[in-house]
């Protein structure tokens, strides 16, 4: 633990980006913030901001980009936010898909996947926020949770029957199953980090994990924690 912070406000969503930005979004108010978090830990708050749509997702990929989906009506977006916590718009977006998880990786992949139907998709997006399509997938499983880890790496869970499974997306947005899982427990917050790292807490019971995947999306458990809050966001930067 490093340090315990207040005066949070509502949000909807926060994002973390992989140089240590973050973005808090409000989508009921159209409110926004960004802030920065250093290698120790310490957190800065930078600049507050507005016009936010209502968006049903918002991830992270790349080193500075942010994709935003409707997924209700098919809309998107993308931004940037510089390690210095400054946001800009780039360009707006549409044609997207009733997807349940996007999922961002740090270099640059993002992943869509429809728990209801198996069906999923990959895109990429660049250091500029630029977004391109690149394939479309199917057999996905009715996953709980969709994380990145790694620069490459996508852990799956569902908290509901205790089953898993990795792959990698390589920075050309081009996906590949690694290996499948078991033992997972009833995971309320799934959390990965670029360097590979994941974070589980449960916060009905207070329960916690962590865990490592490889670049190659191998995956090995670490150690079991105790003693988290009822947070209700949690986010790896």
């Amino acid at each position: 633990m490093v340090e315990t912070l207040s005066g949070f406000g509502q949000w909807t969503h926060i994002t973390g980006a992989g140089d240590g930005a973050v973005l808090f979004v409000d989508t009921n108010n159209g409110g926004g913030a960004t802030a920065v978090i250093d290698s120790a830990g310490h957190y800065r708050m930078v600049e507050t901001l507005s016009g936010f749509g209502r968006w049903t997702h918002i991830v992270s990929a790349n080193k500075d980009a942010v994709l935003f989906v409707d997924a209700n009506n098919g809309g998107g977006a993308t931004a940037v936010i510089d390690s210095a916590g400054h946001y800009r718009m780039v360009e707006t977006l549409s044609g997207f898909g009733q997807w349940t998880h996007i999922t961002g990786a740090a270099n640059g992949a993002v992943l869509f996947v429809d728990a209801n139907n198996g069906g999923g998709a990959t895109a990429v997006i660049d250091s500029a926020g630029h977004y391109r399509m690149v394939e479309t997938l199917s057999g996905f499983g009715r996953w709980t949770h969709i994380v990145s880890a790694n620069r490459d790496a996508v852990l799956f869970v569902d908290a509901n029957n205790g089953g898993g499974a990795t792959a990698v997306i390589d920075a050309a947005g081009h996906y590949e199953m690694v290996e499948t899982l078991s033992g997972f427990g009833k995971w309320t917050h799934i959390t990965g980090t670029p360097d590979g790292a994941v974070l589980f807490v449960d916060v009905n019971n207070g329960g916690g994990a962590t865990a490592v995947i490889d670049s190659a999306g191998h995956y090995r458990m670490v150690e079991t924690l105790s003693g988290f809050g009822k947070w209700t966001h949690i986010a790896g930067v």
